[in-house]
C-alpha cells in the first residue's frame, strides 16, 4: 500500500458530523460566555447605581421620590443577579455539552483509526500474498 494515501472508511462521514457538532457546541459555549460577561457587567453597573445615595436635606416629597428610585435600583440589582445566575447555568450546560460532544468525537475517531489500521493491514497482507505468488511463479518458471 502507498504510504501517502489516506484510506476512507464509512466512519469518516460520522467523524465529520461529530466535528461539526463539536464546532457548533464550542460556538454555543462562546456565546454563553459572552452573554455571561455582558450580564456580569450589567450587574456591576446596577450595583454601582444602587450604591449611590441621592438623599439630601429637603422636602419630604423629594426624599420619597429618591427613596422610590433607590428601591427600583435595588430591584434591578436583584433582577440582574437572577439573570447572571441563569447565564452561569447556561454556560455550565454549554460547557458540559462541549465535553460530551468531544468525547463522542474521540470515540468515533478511534473507531475510524482502528478501521483504517485494519484496512491497511489487510491491504498489506494481500500485497504480500500477491508478491509471494509472483515469486513462486517466477521460481517455477526457471
Amino acid at each position: 500500500m502507498s504510504c501517502g494515501v489516506t484510506l476512507r472508511t464509512r466512519l469518516d462521514a460520522v467523524v465529520d458530523l461529530r466535528e461539526r457538532a463539536k464546532e457548533k457546541a464550542e460556538r454555543e459555549l462562546a456565546d454563553a460566555q459572552r452573554e455571561l460577561s455582558q450580564r456580569r457587567s450589567q450587574l456591576d453597573a446596577a450595583r454601582e447605581v444602587a450604591r449611590e445615595d441621592h438623599r439630601a436635606a429637603g422636602e419630604v416629597s423629594h426624599w420619597l421620590l429618591v427613596e422610590a428610585g433607590h428601591a427600583r435600583a435595588l430591584h434591578l440589582v436583584r433582577t440582574q443577579e437572577a439573570r447572571v445566575l441563569q447565564s452561569v447555568r447556561g454556560e455550565g450546560a454549554a460547557r458540559v455539552k462541549v465535553g460530551f460532544v468531544q468525547r463522542q468525537l474521540e470515540v468515533v475517531q478511534r473507531a475510524a483509526d482502528r478501521k483504517r489500521s485494519e484496512l491497511r493491514s489487510a491491504g498489506e497482507k494481500a500485497e504480500s500474498k500477491q508478491l509471494d505468488q509472483l515469486a513462486s511463479l517466477l521460481y517455477s518458471a526457471r
